[in-house]
């Protein structure tokens, strides 16, 4: 028998094109403008790390103007979990659908952080149509692997 997860599943639709969009999602100055301050390259890659407060995510795939996925080892309570941002264009809107997977529990941190990511995918989405996110605090650094 496996053992079941919860995972968050959340979607917004934005007025913004694929390139600022994928653009938000794996660069520097994009990802500091809606989620959380970096200090890596310019443009995150495959075995970048991106800090989110205590919280190290490794990128373990992405896929130009399609989808970013992250990887938590340990931190912030979402040990060995993962964490995907796909893209698609829906006539004039950008959908944005995250999944955050692999939760052994759906616990009141679970349910704490699931309305977090509302919020952030919220700020994302302000960010691309009015150029004003509200990203959280600086993080400690960056680093690419």
């Amino acid at each position: 028998m496996s053992k079941q997860t919860a995972s968050i599943h959340l979607m917004i639709r934005v007025k913004a094109s694929l390139a600022d969009t994928y653009q938000a999602l794996t660069s520097n100055n994009g990802i500091s403008m809606w989620f959380t301050e970096t200090r890596c390259d310019k443009w995150v890659t495959s075995g970048s790390v991106v800090w989110f407060g205590s919280t190290e995510m490794t990128i373990s795939d992405i896929r130009e103007n399609e989808c970013l996925l992250l990887h938590v080892e340990q931190g912030g309570g979402w040990d060995n979990t993962d964490i995907e941002f796909s893209l698609e264009q829906d006539a004039d809107k950008m959908l944005v659908r995250f999944d955050h997977s692999g939760w052994p529990e759906a616990s009141d941190h679970f349910r704490d952080c699931s309305m977090s990511w509302a919020f952030f995918l919220e700020s994302l989405r302000a960010y691309l149509e009015t150029g004003v996110g509200t990203p959280e605090g600086v993080a400690p650094a960056c680093k690419s692997e």
